[in-house]
This record gives C-alpha cells, sequence and structure tokens, in this order.
C-alpha cells in the first residue's frame, strides 16, 4: 500500500507506522463529522455560535479598548471630478447599536442597526487640509461613498443610508472636515456577520462580525443602570491622542509630560465627581501610561479608559503654501466621531464631555459637583413640545497664574508631585476590596491652585465644548459642535456650568498677566479656598 509504504520511509518501526496509520484514519472520520456538520450548519448559524459569548455578557478587553467599534481600512471609490475619476482611500469605522433594551433607552434606539463613521482621503494629497485638519476631497451633499452591506445568503445585500442632510450641513461651518456617517437598519435574522461594499469596486469586501450592543458590556460597563440614570447621568470626558506638537524623537520626555497632565486632569475631575475619562493612545503611550503605577491604579479602578487609536501623525513641513500644516491634533474630529459612534449604543444616562487636558470643568456655585449641575439647571432647560436637549454648549473662561511666567507656565503642570492621585481600598458598589479613588479632596499642590486671576468675560460662542447625550446619535462633528439627529443643541449659562482653559499649559502662548489685566478679575477655586469663594464673572 502506498500509504503505509510512505509513513514506513520514516527512521521508526513498523509498530509506529501502524500507530500512526490509525491516527490518521481517526482524524479523517474527524473531518468526515465536521463537513457532515457544516451541511446541515449555515454559515449564519456558525457565525452567530462563534459570537455567543457575547450575548451572554462577555465584554472582551478589545471591546472596552475600542468601544465596541470595530475600523475597516483601506477601502477604496471613486470621486468623478473635473471631468477624471479620482480614486480615494476610505476608513470606516461601524458600531452596532438598538435593541439593548436599555431602561434609558430612547424612542429610536428600539431598532437593530449598525452605524458607520467615513473618512476619505485622497492618495495623491495627503496633507489636504484646513485650520491644520483633515479635509475631505469632496464637498458634503455633492459626493458621499455609497456603501452596502452583504450579508449571507439567502440574505439581503443592505444600502447604507446617510444619516444626515442639507438641512444639517447648513446648520454647521466647513462641512469639509467633518466626517460621513451612516445607518444600516438590520432585519431579524441578519445574523451578527457582513461584508462592506464601496460600489465603485463590488468585488472588494470588507468581512467582519459585529454582536449585538446588547450583549457587547461596553455601555453596561461605561455607565450601569443600577447607579447611573437619566436625571443622575454617568459624566466622562473624551480627550484625543496626545502628540509632541514639535515631532521630535524626545518621546520620553514628552510621555513624562502627558503623564502628569492627564494625572492632573483624573485627580481634578474626580474631586468634581465625574465618571473617568476616555483617553485615546496609540500604542506607544498605552505601554508608558500602564507602566506608571499611579496612573496604572486609575486604570484598574475603571476612572481612565484607554482607548486604541490606529491614526499615525501626518506632521510635514510648511512648504506648499495652503496655510497652516496638519497638526498634532489634525484628526480631532475623526477621534471625536468615534467617541460618539461607540457611545451611541448607549442610554441617556451617559454623557461625554469633548474636550483637552488643559480644560477643567467648573461650577460657579461652591461645593456644588457633578450630577448636581445637571439637577439643578441642565435638565431644567429642556421645554415641553420642543426636542430634547443632546448637546450642551459650555461656554470657555480662561484662568491665569501671577506666580508663574508664561514662558515657564509649562513647568508647573510638568510636576509629578503636583498631580499624584490619592487611592484607598474600600467598599464600592457592595464589592470589598474594590480599589477606588478618594472622592471630594484634592491636593493643595495640584497645579490649578496656583491660578489666582480669571478673565471677566467668556471666550467667544464659536469657542464653546459641549456636554454631549451620545445616544441622540450626532453627526458632523468637529472639535466645538456637531448636530444631534434626535434632539438639538443648547447654550449653558456660565452660571449653571463652564469650562475653565489653561491657555499656557503646554506652551507659553500670551502674557495675560501683563497684557490684559484690566480684563481680569481676582479668583481662587473653591475646591482650594476654605471659605468657597465664588465665580461672578460675565456679568453675574
Amino acid at each position: 500500500m502506498v500509504f503505509g509504504q510512505r509513513l514506513s520511509r520514516f527512521p521508526e518501526s513498523n509498530h509506529t507506522s501502524i500507530e500512526a496509520f490509525a491516527i490518521m484514519r481517526q482524524w479523517t472520520y474527524v473531518a468526515l463529522l465536521i463537513t457532515s456538520f457544516l451541511a446541515f450548519v449555515s454559515p449564519a448559524d456558525i457565525s452567530d455560535a462563534a459570537l455567543d459569548g457575547f450575548s451572554n455578557g462577555g465584554t472582551p478587553a478589545n471591546f472596552m479598548s475600542s468601544l465596541g467599534v470595530r475600523a475597516v481600512a483601506p477601502m477604496y471609490a471613486v470621486i468623478p471630478m473635473e471631468g477624471k475619476n479620482l480614486t480615494v482611500s476610505l476608513t470606516l469605522w461601524l458600531r452596532r447599536v438598538g435593541a439593548t433594551g436599555s431602561p434609558y433607552g430612547m424612542p429610536h434606539q428600539s431598532k437593530d442597526a449598525i452605524r458607520i463613521l467615513v473618512w476619505v482621503d485622497n492618495p495623491a494629497d495627503l496633507q489636504l487640509r484646513k485650520y491644520g485638519h483633515l479635509l475631505l476631497p469632496a464637498e458634503q451633499g455633492v459626493w458621499q461613498p455609497e456603501l452596502l452591506l452583504e450579508t449571507v445568503q439567502p440574505g439581503p445585500i443592505l444600502p447604507a443610508k446617510l444619516e444626515y442632510g442639507k438641512k444639517q450641513i447648513n446648520e454647521i461651518g466647513d462641512p469639509r472636515v467633518r466626517p460621513y456617517t451612516f445607518r444600516v437598519e438590520l432585519p431579524a435574522g441578519a445574523g451578527n456577520c457582513f461584508k462592506v461594499i464601496e460600489t465603485s469596486y463590488p468585488k472588494h469586501k470588507a468581512p467582519l462580525c459585529l454582536p449585538p450592543a446588547a450583549g457587547d458590556g461596553v455601555c453596561a460597563t461605561l455607565a450601569p443602570a443600577t447607579q447611573y440614570t437619566d436625571m443622575a447621568p454617568a459624566l466622562w470626558f473624551a480627550i484625543g491622542p496626545t502628540r509632541d506638537f514639535k515631532s521630535t524623537r524626545d518621546w520620553r520626555g514628552f510621555q513624562i509630560s502627558v503623564a502628569t497632565r492627564v494625572s492632573s486632569f483624573l485627580s481634578y475631575h474626580i474631586a468634581m465627581n465625574t465618571t473617568g475619562l476616555l483617553l485615546y493612545v496609540d500604542e506607544l503611550m498605552r505601554l508608558y501610561l500602564m507602566n506608571i503605577p499611579d496612573l496604572r491604579q486609575y486604570v484598574e479602578a475603571g476612572t481612565l479608559r484607554l482607548i486604541d487609536w490606529l491614526m499615525n501623525e501626518r506632521a510635514h513641513d510648511d512648504n506648499d503654501g495652503r496655510g497652516r500644516p496638519l497638526g498634532y491634533n489634525y484628526d480631532q474630529a475623526l477621534f471625536a466621531g468615534h467617541a460618539l459612534l461607540g457611545l451611541s449604543a448607549c442610554g441617556a444616562n451617559l454623557m461625554l464631555v469633548m474636550t483637552d487636558l488643559d480644560e477643567f470643568l467648573y461650577t460657579p456655585q461652591p461645593g456644588i459637583r457633578w450630577p448636581e449641575p445637571y439637577k439643578n439647571c441642565l435638565s431644567h432647560m429642556n421645554t415641553e413640545g420642543k426636542l430634547p436637549i443632546a448637546q450642551f454648549k459650555l461656554q470657555r473662561v480662561e484662568v491665569v497664574s501671577t506666580k508663574w511666567h508664561p514662558v515657564n507656565e509649562h513647568e508647573l503642570w510638568s510636576d509629578p508631585g503636583r498631580s499624584l492621585p490619592r487611592f484607598v481600598s474600600a467598599v464600592s458598589g457592595g464589592d470589598s476590596g474594590v480599589p477606588t479613588v478618594l472622592k471630594g479632596t484634592l491636593s493643595p499642590r495640584h497645579p490649578l491652585a496656583e491660578y489666582d486671576w480669571i478673565y471677566k468675560e467668556p471666550l467667544s460662542l464659536f469657542h464653546t465644548k459641549p456636554v454631549i447625550v451620545p445616544a441622540a446619535e450626532h453627526v458632523l462633528f468637529f472639535v466645538h459642535e456637531g448636530v444631534p439627529v434626535h434632539g438639538r443643541s443648547q447654550l449653558v449659562d456660565i452660571s449653571c456650568l463652564t469650562m475653565l482653559h489653561v491657555v499656557n499649559q503646554f506652551k507659553s502662548r500670551r502674557n495675560d498677566s501683563v497684557d490684559h489685566t484690566y480684563k481680569l478679575r481676582e479668583f481662587r477655586h473653591w475646591l482650594f479656598s476654605e471659605d468657597g469663594a465664588s465665580f461672578k464673572g460675565a456679568g453675574h
């Protein structure tokens, strides 16, 4: 027998050859059984079975570090432009939403769907930009990708529909710096695995699997319904990837400066009783931050969530005469869109602040911490008969330190001794021994304690920062604002809630104590003051 002869060529006894033959025959039987099983089980059933762990409450680490969003890149499309066809590159982020059964879900969240955030690059012009941010190669409303979602046969091929139209585009400025957002309604039995197609290249297909939002655990982790309600929501902050604006090779020095600022940001906002920070990081920054014991404790306590971000640095020389080069935050609209996409599966018991490390939430009334501002004033801004407010626009007020010269002020924020958090082992939520950040206390050496002047007037209304209800599904977001699909925007009175802005935190930008003293007044944050001196700026 040829098969037996081949086995006997190995330098073992004939007995070994017989055993090997028996083993291979057993594997042949196993293969036949698997083939028989596959004949009776559809691919959709297999993919659903593979994802069954999600529906049983499993929360893979990569789902938390991506907020349940799947990235697909690159895909390609063709834009007819000036009599020619321009081939462009697409980056897609997809999120399964709806049908979660959340007690705080909004009416539109009852349907199972997939939302898709899309950015388009022109590979022939990777420095296409405006204000130092990425710019789409075509106008919004003139051209958009044509996306399809393919399900397994005999299921349907589902069209992706743009979530907004000219009305929403007209509500904002510079639509070309804002990403596209699409929606695919999923029929019953659509399964969990799909292939994404752009019709310019109908045989280019990107396969992926997305479990139902009800089972991925992201929202249940960030805003447990037993702890947060729509009247006392979890409040998370989102900050984009921190990059060296000088693009130097001093990685470690920059990482240290980021770590101290992250610690200062977290210790302050935990003292203000907010929930935590979603910090977007690359692989090097994640590795560095996780090796700092104090920051690792924040991660273990659940107040610092490191979100993986794969967009690379795109710094370049300013030599093409097209204005400000792409900056360290060139993809700010994309990270914000990603955060809003990921959290759009959550209910109205979660709110999100799009911010930066040099901004600090502030309540003018001494002793008022979150969620009191929401209960006392934000929730009262909703008017019967109108759409609910889904984007609260906070005015920003700049603070100044007369103790530090603007040239050296950044050193104040680079001192690790000023930003160390305090931790205790305590009972939290019924679980003993959970490491919990000690709330309501803040080191008197915190950098913000050094700021003793504040502007009498806030920055222009163009420079507001939003507190957002992601459940309302926001589109066309860029830095300061977007458009809620299922709600409206509203400016917040500065007497309720505002943001303090430290203009010289990273580098010297202005010398306010010399140049603008007539616009300033004395200030001390009530967190560092026994008498809780109040804030009475902007005419109050």
